[in-house]
Formats: structure tokens, C-alpha cells, sequence
């Protein structure tokens, strides 16, 4: 059952009620405040703090429709709690309106979050792992975040607890990656594109062709979560090879450089010089 503001007003300031003029939208506020009724206006449900001059500005009254809120049962609040205790690894606040409040902050640090990972990727998206998962996790919270009602949103998280706990899974999984994995993965990159061309000369060293592999199938991995640990050392043994090799090309070069001076040295004793200067 619903009532417009106005009408309400009208209602309990009149006999047999005759309240003053302020009580009852204070009662109206209280009562919102508490969660037991909802506030309808302009085509949606503010949040508290955008009622305040729904309250106290008359001319609004005609535009504000009182709703009773729908009730929530304890079993549905202990099932979200634990699934946002899941979700964002803390101890949610336990009434349903300080729950739901909770978890749009949470929900706004994750959304910052896939925002900037997008950022940082955008140059080469398909150079990353995870990227569809960005944009699912973005659009999923997009829809939670719409839910302007806190007993919908409670509802939600209630009815899709299994999927969303799943999907907060791979939202770690990409913060690891973002935060502590990303610099390895770009210098894996870096590594393994410099590296093709001179693949054939390097993969006589030893262990050189089982470490290029490594990384090209972790690089090629759409989930490569529990591999990425593997790319350190196989990007040092790529490096390792590579050095060699240029230690042992440096060797050959100056070897070649001594015996061409070495060559020189007669020609060099016929016309009286010093060979060594």
C-alpha cells in the first residue's frame, strides 16, 4: 500500500488527529530512516541523503508517493552477510540497510578497480589474460549498483549468491595479476617477442627451447592464474641463453680480431713497426 506525502500530511493534520505542521514528516523520515517504509520520487528511490528536502519542502509533497517496505527475513541477512564476508574477505555490518549501504561501497572499490585495470591494458588488451572477465565483472557490478532499493539489492545477493562468490573468485585472481604479477608479465613479453628471431641460434643451448615454450604457452593461456609463478624462472633461463650466447659471439669476434693481428705481424716486422702498438 502506498500514499503520496501530501496526502498523508493532510490526513493527520486535520481532526480528529490535528498534528502539528512538521510532526508528521518527521515521523515519515524517521520511519524511512529506519527502513520500514520506502520513498518514492521523480521515477525512483533516493538514497537518505537526497531526501532530505523531500521532508521539508511542501511543494514536494505532491511528488513524494510512501511505500511500506518489504520485509526481509533473518535467514536471507545471513546468507548475504556471509556471501559479502566471502566476497570482500570482512565482517559486514549486520542491520539490512548498514548491510546494503556496505556492499555498494565494496561494490565501488571494485568498480575503480576494473576501471583502472582497463586502463592499463587498453594499449593491448589481448596481450592480457582476464579481459573478458573485466568486462563481465564490470557489467555485473553495473547491474548491482542500480539496485537503488536496499531490500533488491539484499534480494539479489540472496538469489545469485553462488554466482556472484564465483565470480568474486576471478576478481581476485585479477587483482593478484594487476597488483603483483602484471611487471613479470610485460617483462615476459618483452623477453619472448625480442628472442623469436634468433630462436634457431640460441636453441642449442641447454634448456634455452623448454623455457621459450614455457612462456609461450603461459603468454597464450586465457587463465593462466596458477602458471604465472613459472615465468621467473623461465624468463631467466631465456636470459641466461641469450647472454651466453652473446658472451660466446664477443669471444669468436675478439679471437678473429687477434688473429688477423696476428696475420699482420710480419708485414709489420718487414716495415720496422710494432705490432703490439
Amino acid at each position: 500500500k502506498a500514499a503520496m506525502l501530501s496526502d498523508v500530511v493532510a490526513k493527520y493534520g486535520r481532526i480528529p488527529y490535528g498534528w502539528p505542521d512538521g510532526n508528521v514528516q518527521v515521523l515519515i523520515a524517521y520511519l524511512f530512516r529506519q527502513g520500514e517504509v520506502l520513498v518514492w520520487h521523480n521515477s525512483g528511490y533516493p538514497e537518505p541523503a537526497a531526501c532530505i528536502d523531500l521532508f521539508i519542502k511542501s511543494s514536494l509533497y505532491d511528488k513524494v508517493r510512501i511505500e511500506k517496505a518489504v520485509g526481509i527475513e533473518d535467514a536471507v541477512l545471513e546468507n548475504v552477510t556471509k556471501t559479502v564476508q566471502t566476497l570482500f574477505i570482512d565482517y559486514p555490518p549486520a542491520t539490512m540497510r548498514d548491510l546494503a549501504q556496505h556492499i555498494r561501497k565494496e561494490l565501488g572499490n571494485w568498480q575503480q578497480n576494473v576501471r583502472s585495470w582497463k586502463e592499463t591494458t587498453l594499449h593491448n588488451p589481448a596481450s592480457y589474460p582476464g579481459t573478458e572477465t573485466l568486462k563481465e565483472i564490470g557489467l555485473k557490478i553495473t547491474e548491482l549498483m542500480k539496485c537503488t532499493l536496499d531490500t533488491d539489492l539484499i534480494t539479489t545477493f540472496n538469489s545469485e549468491s553462488e554466482a556472484l562468490i564465483a565470480l568474486g573468485a576471478e576478481y581476485r585472481k585479477l587483482e593478484a595479476f594487476h597488483t603483483n604479477q602484471i611487471k613479470m608479465w610485460r617483462e615476459a613479453i618483452r623477453v619472448f617477442h625480442e628472442l623469436a628471431p634468433v630462436y634457431e641460434t640460441l636453441s642449442a643451448h641447454d634448456g634455452f627451447a623448454s623455457a621459450y615454450e614455457t612462456v609461450a604457452g603461459i603468454l597464450k593461456n586465457p587463465a593462466p592464474w596458477e602458471l604465472i609463478k613459472d615465468l621467473g624462472p623461465a624468463v631467466q633461463a631465456l636470459s641466461r641463453s641469450y647472454e651466453a650466447e652473446i658472451t660466446q659471439m664477443r669471444n669468436k669476434a675478439l679471437t678473429r680480431i687477434d688473429e688477423f693481428r696476428n696475420s699482420l705481424n710480419p708485414e709489420c716486422t718487414a716495415l720496422g713497426l710494432d705490432p703490439n702498438h
